[in-house]
C-alpha cells in the first residue's frame, strides 16, 4: 500500500519539479512553415472553389443575344454598270497616255573599244492633252450618292 510519506514526497517531487527553460526567441522555423503552408492550403480550396462556382455558373448560361441584322445594299445594275464603265475610261486613259510617252534610245559609243555599253533616253510628254480632256465630275454625280442611290 502506498503510505503517507510516499503520497507527500510525490506532492513534493510535482511542486518542486523544474518546468524548464521557456523559448524566448521570436522566430520559429517550424511553426513559420506549417503557419504558411496552412495559409496555402486554405487560399487554394478557395480559389478552387470560386474558380468551380464561376465555371458552372457562367457554362450554363446561353448565348441569348440576337444576332443583329445586316442591313444589305440595294445595287442598281445600270448604275454598277455606269460606274465600272466610267473607272474602266479612266483606266483607258492613263493606259493611253502611258503609252504615248515615246522613248528614243540610241546607243553611245565608246571611243576606246568601239561597242556600245550604255545607251541614252530621250522622252517626249504628249499626254498633256489627254489630262485637259479629262470630264469632272460634278457634285450630283458623286460616286457614294451613285452606289447608295
Amino acid at each position: 500500500m502506498i503510505t503517507k510519506n510516499d503520497v507527500v514526497n510525490m506532492a513534493r517531487h510535482i511542486v518542486r519539479k523544474d518546468k524548464g527553460k521557456t523559448d524566448r526567441s521570436l522566430m520559429h522555423p517550424q511553426r513559420e512553415w506549417n503557419i504558411s503552408i496552412l495559409i496555402g492550403g486554405i487560399m487554394l480550396i478557395i480559389g478552387i472553389t470560386y474558380s468551380s462556382s464561376s465555371f458552372l455558373h457562367y457554362r450554363s448560361i446561353l448565348n441569348d443575344e440576337s444576332v443583329a441584322e445586316i442591313k444589305t445594299a440595294n445595287y442598281r445594275e445600270q448604275l454598277v454598270d455606269q460606274v465600272i464603265s466610267y473607272y474602266g475610261a479612266k483606266k483607258d486613259s492613263y493606259d493611253h497616255l502611258f503609252n504615248s510617252v515615246v522613248s528614243k534610245s540610241t546607243p553611245v559609243e565608246n571611243t576606246e573599244s568601239g561597242t556600245a555599253t550604255s545607251t541614252a533616253t530621250s522622252t517626249i510628254d504628249v499626254g498633256i492633252e489627254i489630262l485637259e480632256e479629262e470630264e469632272v465630275a460634278t457634285e450630283e454625280e458623286t460616286i457614294p450618292d451613285l452606289i447608295t442611290g
